[in-house]
């Protein structure tokens, strides 16, 4: 029984062998991807260093657009108003042509 037993551990070790075999080549291939990481970590680093500053007037802009906005929402309410009596004043103005120099009735007719 003691023979079967270290056949069955060989046989294990072995297959550990061959699942490490090619552990080195898979440790230098993630060594090289990572090898760069340092120098890539600075330079984002060094890119995001100015964000604060960059974003500190954010807020201040985001306020004013709104303030924009809610005035173009408000010119928005206002325009079927100022249609309304845009139109009134080129009917008055039609109105006086049609009434023109010869009187009533001597302008544009239908």
């Amino acid at each position: 029984m003691f023979p079967e037993i270290l056949r069955t551990h060989l046989e294990i070790l072995r297959t550990h062998l061959e699942i490490l075999r090619p552990l080195p080549e898979i440790l230098r291939t993630h060594l090289e991807i990572l090898r760069p990481l340092p120098e890539i970590l600075r330079l984002l680093l060094e890119i995001l260093r100015p964000l604060p500053e960059i974003l500190r007037p954010l807020p201040e802009i985001l306020r004013l657009l709104l303030e924009i906005l809610g005035l173009l929402l408000e010119i928005l309410r206002l325009l079927p108003e100022i249609l309304r009596m845009h139109l009134e004043k080129l009917k008055l103005n039609f109105c006086s042509l049609s009434l023109g120099k010869n009187g009533p009735g001597s302008g544009f007719k239908h």
